[in-house]
């Protein structure tokens, strides 16, 4: 867990409240492999789908684009993230059926805990959609 529960707050309010233009860059990996290690070591990133749809989450980290899983429509999911170092990462999502969004880049790292909302009404979200086509 972090020792530090008002950073992770504070990213928490970052992660929602972020304002984005970039893009997906590169291409997706394969889905990651559930953690087992030290808590320490990962980046803890909860999704709250608002959406009626299901939505496909990704996570950037410095561009490179690794695939974290399915949160189902009206759902949370967490996804835990191995991190060795600090890193710029950014959240993407695409729902079914729907534009794919994504947010600003932000220094995360390992122990870190971020939150991000997938809104209901997509005109609320503090991040970049486009179509997809």
């Amino acid at each position: 867990m972090n020792s530090n529960p008002t950073r992770s707050r504070m990213l928490s309010l970052i992660m929602l409240t972020l304002m984005g233009t970039g893009c997906a860059a590169g291409s997706a990996a394969e889905p990651s492999q559930p953690f087992s290690g030290d808590v320490e070591d990962v980046l803890a990133i909860t999704v709250r789908n608002q959406q009626l749809a299901d939505a496909r989450v990704h996570l950037l980290v410095d561009r490179q684009r690794v695939r974290l899983g399915t949160v189902r429509a009206g759902a949370s999911e967490v996804f835990r993230y191995p991190m060795d170092q600090i890193r710029n990462v950014q959240i993407e999502f695409d729902v079914t059926l729907g534009p794919r969004c994504i947010t600003q880049g932000m220094p995360l790292g390992p122990g870190d805990e971020a939150e991000a909302t997938i809104p209901s009404q997509l005109v609320a979200f503090p991040g970049a959609c486009r179509s997809i086509p």
